[in-house]
């Protein structure tokens, strides 16, 4: 899809951006920002790589126990801190907790390979805020320090219209219940643990009389409110573990496990 495209990544730049963080840490540029009234050499440099970072929403460097040795100011920006802060942070730090194994299994898989290894996960914006993004980690070195290089992208929105999207494919818009390209799923695995179980599983079909006489006589938005209102009362009746949906279009199925026949 068109908004898919336009959310995904692009290739060329955080290659762009890497490639030049790794060539630069190795020529022994310093990359970290000069105290006040320090000489700087790297101007061009520098400003040369925040232009190219500045599509990429974080870039840095870490070592290897994750502390950080360059992040450009467009991250700074995008993370929302300052940087005398970050450098009281690790990588590890900014990463939401339930996605912490994740950052692990990630640089594990980049030291091993030496290529881009890539992962989705959450990161902690601002101290608070939770943000989907893609981390993109490298193998590196900075200033003769081991490490990783590291980009991340904010694919927040990619994600949510994705949700929204696989969402609208398996659910009735009618009716907020499964449609039935979820509800096949549903009774395969039902079908599964039923045979590994030696148990049964049984799949109760529901059509409503005379529905299209409703429509006729009384107009399809009496026709509506009648579904909407039996798919509300056939939830109060369904059980945890039994599978509702609305097949057709006067047709409701429930998928539930039977303990005989």
């Amino acid at each position: 899809m068109e908004a898919n495209r336009k959310q995904t990544p692009r290739k060329g730049p955080w290659r762009s951006a890497l490639r030049t963080l790794r060539r630069f840490a190795w020529s022994g540029g310093a990359l970290m920002p000069a105290r006040a009234g320090a000489p700087r050499r790297d101007d061009t440099v520098r400003n040369w790589l925040e232009q190219t970072v500045g599509t990429v929403d974080f870039l840095a460097h870490v070592d290897r126990e994750l502390r950080f040795l360059y992040v450009s100011d467009a991250s700074l920006r995008f993370i929302g801190y300052h940087r005398d802060y970050l450098h009281t942070l690790t990588l590890r730090d900014l990463i939401a907790e339930q996605d912490t194994s994740a950052l692990e299994g990630l640089l594990a898989r980049a030291a091993r390979s030496g290529q881009v290894e890539k992962a989705t996960m959450c990161i902690v914006k601002s101290l608070t805020y939770p943000l989907d993004v893609e981390l993109r980690a490298v193998k590196s070195r900075h200033h003769g320090v081991d490490g990783f290089a590291i980009a991340a992208f904010d694919v927040s929105s990619w994600r949510a219209l994705e949700a929204r999207l696989t969402y609208e494919m398996h659910h009735d818009p009618m009716t907020g219940l499964d449609n039935l390209s979820a509800l096949v799923p549903a009774l395969m695995r039902a079908q599964q643990s039923a045979d590994e179980g030696g148990t049964c599983a049984a799949l109760l079909l529901l059509d409503l009389d005379d529905y299209q006489r409703i429509n006729r006589a009384l107009g399809y938005d009496a026709g509506d409110t009648l579904l909407r209102e039996t798919a509300q009362r056939l939830r109060t009746l369904v059980s945890p573990g039994e599978r509702l949906a609305r097949v057709a279009s006067d047709k409701f199925a429930v998928v539930l496990g039977a303990p005989d026949r």
